[in-house]
């Protein structure tokens, strides 16, 4: 069984309609596949419904023959992704070029604790997860800067399977 959680907001939405420029690299017909791992402010919102970020933090985990460095550049792009948030408002979301998991203190199964989004994107070779609550909170230490004490604080406040909405599939 696989844990999964639902996004129920337009943000939780538009993470994944992000990853749909990947399409290129991923034909349908084709045996190619990306897994895309959150972390960051995004998945924070996701589990919580609190405050959202304008950047994603995403590690690629799985890209098969694509390059990584050609995925980086498509999600960056010239022209920017928008979405309309909840209350109506433009807002943009952009890849954060920075991030990095090694920088951080994860363990080295964190991976297997991945939750599946259970809205996907339009391609079913791109599929986009968060990183579990408490792989989050841990690599918010590795940052240990004021916001990344705030998201992991709101994380610790939830009871894991009620708040967020994880369940098994």
């Amino acid at each position: 069984m696989q844990k999964v959680i639902e996004p129920r907001s337009s943000l939780g939405c538009a993470i994944v309609e992000f990853f749909d420029a990947l399409s290129e690299y991923f034909p349908e017909n084709d045996v190619k596949r990306c897994e895309i791992l959150v972390f960051g402010g995004c998945a924070v919102h996701v589990y919580t419904e609190a405050r959202g970020s304008a950047d994603i933090d995403a590690e690629i985990l799985a890209c098969d023959q694509a390059r990584k460095e050609d995925i980086v550049a498509t999600l960056v792009g010239e022209e920017g992704f928008y979405y309309i948030d909840d209350d109506g408002i433009s807002k943009s979301l952009e890849l954060d070029t920075n991030f990095n998991t090694s920088l951080g203190p994860l363990h080295e199964d964190y991976t297997d604790r991945k939750v599946r989004l259970t809205l996907q994107t339009a391609n079913p070779r791109i599929e986009v997860y968060l990183a579990s609550p408490v792989d989050v909170a841990i690599s918010k230490l590795g940052r240990f800067g004021q916001i990344e004490l705030t998201r992991g604080a709101v994380l610790s406040k939830q009871p894991l399977n009620h708040k967020y909405g994880i369940r098994y599939e």
